[in-house]
């Protein structure tokens, strides 16, 4: 015999509502909070759990507060608000891009190549060049070791001012950079909006995983360290002496021959033999400028310790370096092309070294562009 499944309502015991909040919120029942976007349910909702869970008195509860009694209760808070890239997909849309676009700039902050591999998710070819363009900017985690140092010791408590000056000058960077290569990069009849996809989730295979994620990688090391390699020996056998002292080297004599050139910029010889290493790798200017100001040579920089002294160099760079000097360097530096691996890594997704050697050329210009202002600015402020 089966069980019969309908009930009287007759036989339905009347219950008193259990409530949560009075008149409002019953207890173990589902509750639908409706609203258009932005009228503030979520914040409700926050509010709610905030009260509940704490045994507060809810906002909208009319019992007066001499009558109130609640003790703190368990509230599991489950969150489906929208993803970062809808977040900002209205933001991103005002520089041409979708929402998507922002989760490159984020990795960019610790390291630019991550950001540009991460631009693989854009649909759009155009929007992904871009993407990369506008990325470029963002300083990654080597960027600040140079800054701190140079800013510390010229600026001292002032340095806090320097820095908010170098990210006011970046969002003005990235809104000029859209202007120059949006037009061809990004039409507006070209423009998609952003659509996300569930993708087909399944247990990974880790062989077959792993395995394509060091074919790619690499790749783009064999590509970027074969570029690296290069440019590092050639900077060594025009910086080798063999006593050391740097005056006796082929460098030094380019240094100075450039020199009416370089300060054009505000840069003498060595703060800009710095900025082309940090086209190699924003740490790598560290050490160059450890040789190049260091009065016991290119080895007495890094000798016994292996790393740069800082405080030696500090006191070296202000007995040789202005003030309007240092702050050129920082926006030359700081506005520099990444990395070569950046740069390699943008050859890598973009599949157009047309459109790599652009955009990096145009950061190499903007960066002495900057610095130039910077250093006549500094040289009426300083």
């Amino acid at each position: 015999m089966t069980e019969n499944l309908l009930v009287s309502l007759n036989d339905i015991e009347e219950k008193e509502a259990s409530w949560l909040v009075p008149q409002r919120m019953p207890k173990g029942q589902i509750i639908i909070l409706a609203g258009d976007g932005g009228s503030g349910k979520t914040s409700c909702w926050c509010s709610l759990a905030a009260a509940i869970s704490t045994g507060a008195q809810v906002f909208f509860d009319e019992t007066p507060k001499e009558f109130f009694e609640s003790e703190p209760q368990k509230v599991l808070f489950f969150s489906s608000e929208d993803s970062l890239e809808y977040v900002f997909d209205n933001t991103m849309t005002k520089l041409g891009l979708q929402g998507k676009a922002i989760m490159p700039f984020l990795v960019s902050f610790g390291c630019n190549i991550g950001g540009v591999t991460g631009t693989r998710v854009i649909d759009s070819w155009g929007q992904r060049i871009l993407t990369i363009a506008l990325s470029w900017v963002v300083p990654c985690a080597s960027t600040w070791g140079v800054v701190g140092l140079i800013s510390g010791t010229f600026f001292g408590g002032k340095a806090v001012f320097v820095i908010l000056s170098l990210f006011a000058v970046a969002f003005l960077h990235i809104y000029i950079t859209y202007k120059i290569f949006g037009r061809s990069l990004n039409k507006e009849n070209d423009r998609t909006g952003l659509i996300m996809e569930l993708p087909p989730y399944h247990k990974p295979h880790w062989k077959t995983l792993l395995g394509s994620v060091f074919n790619k990688m690499g790749s783009v090391l064999k590509r970027a360290l074969s570029i690296i390699i290069c440019i590092s020996v050639i900077f060594w056998l025009l910086s080798y002496t063999p006593d050391g002292n740097v005056t006796n080297s082929i460098i030094y004599r380019i240094g100075t021959f450039i020199e009416p050139v370089t300060m054009f910029f505000g840069l003498p010889w060595q703060l800009f033999m710095a900025f082309v290493a940090s086209a190699m790798g924003k740490e790598s200017a560290l050490g160059v400028m450890a040789s190049l100001f260091n009065t016991a040579g290119i080895w007495g920089a890094i000798e016994g310790t292996s790393a740069v002294d800082t405080a030696a160099l500090s006191t070296n760079l202000l007995s040789t370096i202005s003030q309007p000097e240092a702050l050129a360097f920082l926006f030359a530096f700081f506005f520099n092309m990444p990395c070569l691996m950046a740069l390699a890594a943008t050859a890598q997704e973009t599949h157009s070294m047309k459109w790599t050697v652009r955009i990096a050329l145009y950061y190499i210009l903007s960066a002495l562009i900057l610095a130039t202002i910077a250093y006549h600015v500094g040289c009426v402020i300083f």
